[in-house]
């Protein structure tokens, strides 16, 4: 598991995240870099295959995340990297599932690539709605890799207060004493209700149910 070294905390944007690892799900890495004191990335890929490769496909996706994020960090860049670099290893047998967010506090927007991630959800403060961040393509299978594709993302407006989550599928599919699901309308209710809190208090309510929290305060644009 590769997770980043601390949380960042800009003027315009500040992230909480909780990590319980375990033996049985997917191998996972998380990057979260700040571009400027009102722009951020963030990374999320899980690969699952036949060890030692899913540790070491994470390494090398790392390794081409940071140059390209310096050369170019828009979204359709990073992803066709991402994509351009596992191509190279179509003999082995994988599936990779990887989301990666571009938010930019002062122009207001959110840009996105998810590639079968789950459960990625935008609540957005003011209507107190709760948006999800869909999958715009499937998985990359190194099996099948073209390597012609071009990646294009997507773009959302983002907000003061917005708040966006990212988790795995074991929190939704997590079961309770009596073998019922903890399920994704469960964590939805959960997220608003804790939505005013601060992220680090966020985070405690959500310490069962959370990987990863990103929160905006109050936008100040001068």
């Amino acid at each position: 598991m590769l997770l980043p070294s601390e949380e960042v905390e800009t003027p315009h944007i500040t992230t909480a995240s909780y990590c319980q690892p375990a033996s049985n799900v997917k191998e996972t890495y998380y990057d979260c870099i700040p571009l400027a004191e009102s722009r951020i990335e963030v990374f999320v890929s899980n690969v699952a295959g036949q060890c030692p490769y899913p540790a070491i496909l994470n390494a090398m996706i790392k390794s081409s995340l940071h140059p390209q994020i310096n050369f170019d960090p828009s979204v359709d860049s990073v992803m066709t990297t991402i994509n351009q670099t596992i191509r190279y290893l179509a003999n082995v047998q994988a599936c990779i599932t990887c989301c990666y967010i571009l938010i930019d506090a002062e122009m207001c927007k959110l840009e996105f690539i998810n590639a079968g991630c789950p459960s990625i959800l935008l609540y957005r403060s003011e209507s107190r709605q709760i948006v999800e961040l869909e999958s715009t393509f499937d998985s990359l299978s190194l099996s099948s890799i073209n390597n012609d594709v071009v990646c294009h993302g997507e773009e959302m407006s983002w907000q003061p207060h917005d708040i966006l989550i990212l988790s795995p599928n074991a929190i939704t599919e997590r079961k309770s004493l009596n073998g019922k699901p903890y399920g994704i309308d469960r964590l939805r209710k959960t997220i608003i209700a804790s939505a005013d809190l601060s992220p680090l208090k966020s985070n405690g309510g959500f310490s069962q149910i959370l990987t990863l929290t990103l929160w905006v305060p109050p936008l100040i644009v001068t």
